[in-house]
């Protein structure tokens, strides 16, 4: 998948605070100005069309791409999900994003021929392509906005801004009427180098995939058979918000799993005086709750709570009290919420060092974060001189760079470690020159992934040479 990254060294206050993409231009730069100006759901009614004739010009239907294999697997799960209730209404959104309800026969018959995403190739291989969430992350597509204004020899950033500082969005709308012409342009130059516009929706990714990995974790410990786990692409995951179904002694449940901040388990609250609740603090919202019977929640540091339904707390004459409407917990007017009787938790107990299922698919992204690495460093020695030839040979005697493992281990805390092979054709006496590289890519990894360990192997790839030969 990934990324340019300077996302994550922009931390604003508070735990988790999410960094913004804008972070690639420099500070008090009027494009950073622009682009943070523009890093709001405001304008999307505006951008969003500009990005779906882009995706409609360039999607393929998911039924051609995919193997046999996978969609027997899709449907076979689908069909589960019918056997609990063939007339169940279910929700999904529509090609225009209007909220659709239909049974799952529905959902295969007439949405399913309609599904196109863009795919690309890895490894001979079509495989989703992250720049699908584009259309819906606002903080990505303000990054590539900006950009576009930036080449441009029409509109400038200048005016841009100062047109929408002073609440107008006359040229916005001109940027993407214009831009809009020419789609085919607008793909090759920007969208199909798509790791340049999906840090954001990563970064949420790669958390998102950490805490459903803990929440899939517990379940498997409180005796849960997993059935489906969906990620990168996958259909049921990405139209009817399942991230997990599971099943123990015949029960199947479907399970969304939301990233928070702190579980604790108090002894005592308002609601339950003498039994106490876990309370989950984290503005959390679960989208297409009619299909969900179960929420994981789950934190960075591997505490899970899953909770079903229960009975809805409201506020009457000044007080809480509970009603008999049956509801997901989720904040309510603050950035907290109590779940009485979970279905599942690990608080209190202790983590062995796990490997995600979707460790192949991580890893994957990491590579495309040193790939663009390694592209900008080499572009970069393009318009160097004579003055910096130490530089400029670094980069010409590197072969490749592969990213071997990541994994978290947990012990006191969690420690993520990722371990890299740099290929080299150059004597061992060379090796600590590499420094400039390694600093480059362990910062670039770090800023979408703190607390990463990285640990760097030179690998000479020479059969003769100073160091080998003599």
């Amino acid at each position: 998948m990934i990324k340019l990254l300077n996302i994550l060294s922009e931390e604003i206050g508070g735990v988790d605070t999410l960094p913004r993409g804008c972070t690639k231009y420099p500070n008090g730069s009027v494009s950073k100005k622009l682009c943070n100006t523009l890093n709001k759901s405001l304008y999307r009614k505006i951008t969003y069309p500009l990005i779906r004739k882009v995706f409609d010009m360039k999607k393929q239907k998911w039924n051609e791409v995919m193997s046999p294999e996978e969609q027997e697997r899709t449907l076979s799960t689908l069909s589960r999900l019918k056997d609990l209730d063939p007339t169940r209404k279910w929700q999904w959104p529509s090609e225009t994003g209007k909220i659709t309800y239909g049974t799952i026969d529905e959902f295969i018959n007439n949405r399913i021929p309609e599904l196109g995403f863009l795919y690309r190739e890895v490894d001979g291989n079509l495989e989703w392509d992250p720049v699908n969430k584009l259309d819906t992350n606002y903080s990505d597509l303000a990054v590539l906005i900006t950009d576009i204004v930036e080449q441009s020899k029409t509109f400038t950033v200048e005016d841009l801004l100062d047109d929408l500082s002073e609440g107008n969005t006359n040229i916005l709308q001109d940027v993407v009427d214009t831009v809009g012409n020419y789609p085919e342009i607008l793909y090759d130059r920007f969208i199909s180098d798509s790791d340049l516009y999906t840090t954001q929706s990563l970064y949420y990714s790669l958390q998102g995939e950490e805490v459903e990995d803990f929440v899939l974790e517990s379940m498997l410990d409180c005796g849960w058979e997993l059935i489906h786990q969906g990620g990168g692409g996958d259909i049921i995951d990405v139209f009817l918000g399942i991230d997990l179904i599971m099943e123990k002694d015949g029960e199947l449940k479907t399970i969304q799993c939301k990233k928070v901040w702190k579980i604790e388990n108090l002894p005592s609250t308002r609601m339950n005086p003498d039994s106490g609740a876990y309370r989950i603090t984290g503005n959390v919202y679960v989208s297409k709750q009619r299909n969900i019977d179960l929420v994981g929640y789950g934190t960075l540091e591997g505490q899970t709570i899953i909770g079903g339904r229960q009975k809805e707390v409201v506020i009457r004459d000044k007080q809480y009290v509970y009603t008999d409407k049956m509801v997901l917990p989720k904040p309510e007017g603050s950035r907290y919420f109590y779940i009485d009787n979970p279905i599942c938790t690990n608080i209190g107990g202790t983590l062995s060092e796990q490997v995600s299922p979707k460790k192949d698919n991580l890893i994957k992204s990491i590579q495309s974060i040193v790939d663009q690495s390694l592209k900008r460093m080499e572009k970069e020695t393009e318009e160097m001189g004579l003055g910096e030839m130490e530089y400029i040979n670094e980069i010409d005697s590197i072969e490749r760079v592969e990213v071997k493992d990541f994994h978290t281990e947990y012990k006191d805390k969690p420690v993520r470690k990722l371990y890299v092979d740099i290929y080299v054709q150059d004597s061992e006496y060379a090796w600590d020159n590499y420094s400039h590289t390694r600093y480059t890519i362990g910062n670039e990894i770090v800023k979408l992934i703190p607390g990463t360990k990285i640990f760097f192997t030179i690998k000479d790839t020479r059969t003769f040479g100073p160091g080998i030969d003599w």
